[in-house]
């Protein structure tokens, strides 16, 4: 009795972590990509990857639809449609600071996270390991004054580190911030959202 007291309980979370999902894509393996889309309309591409995704990494995903457009064309932007996984689209993830904090509560509280995110089918379930995760799409988020490229590095590495997900992540082409995006009143010509998001870049596997 007298080892038994003197024993310490530790959690086993201490001493283990999740399995690392990765995706082959053009000969490597990745953890993190990032898919340029051309344009507003078509996520053709980012469909191709999402389906490889898929197919080499079974279980859960989560798609963030960070996306002002409407979704209306069904040959295009349909992904939200096509994938019966969990899927965030409140207005607030528009917000860095909403998104960051649901990033947040995904890695502490995964259940209540991901109980706002509303299944499309009764088959998606919390018992599944979070495989991938889907950001749609950044170019939005980077407008956001308070968007910080380092703190969404951190907070999608804690993301990897608590689930092991591959993280698929997307955005318009750099020439739609110095193009159209130039014109909105509350951007500076000195940090374009553009630039904000080069850091990201340079933490990805690959670029398509």
């Amino acid at each position: 009795m007298n080892v038994v007291s003197r024993c310490k309980v530790y959690s086993l979370d201490q001493f283990t972590s999740p399995y690392q999902y990765t995706c082959e894509v053009n000969g490597k393996k990745c953890t993190r990509i990032h898919v340029v889309q051309e344009s507003l309309r078509g996520n053709g591409k980012t469909r191709t990857i999402v389906n490889t995704v898929r197919e080499q990494c079974e279980g859960n995903g989560l798609i963030l639809n960070i996306s002002s457009m409407p979704r209306n064309d069904h040959n295009d932007n349909d992904l939200l449609e096509t994938y019966p996984e969990f899927q965030q689209t409140n207005l607030s993830m528009l917000q860095f600071d909403s998104f960051i904090q649901f990033m947040s509560q995904l890695c502490t509280d995964p259940v209540t996270a991901l109980s706002r995110c509303q299944p499309q089918n009764s088959e998606t379930s919390t018992s599944k390991q979070l495989a991938w995760v889907l950001i749609d799409n950044l170019s939005h988020l980077s407008m956001d004054p308070k968007f910080d490229a380092k703190l969404l590095n951190r907070s999608i590495r804690l993301v990897q580190q608590t689930f092991g997900s591959v993280v698929i992540s997307t955005s318009l082409p750099l020439s739609f911030h110095g193009g159209i995006e130039s014109t909105f009143k509350h951007q500076s010509t000195k940090c374009a959202s553009g630039d904000r998001l080069l850091p990201y870049f340079n933490e990805s596997d690959i670029i398509l």
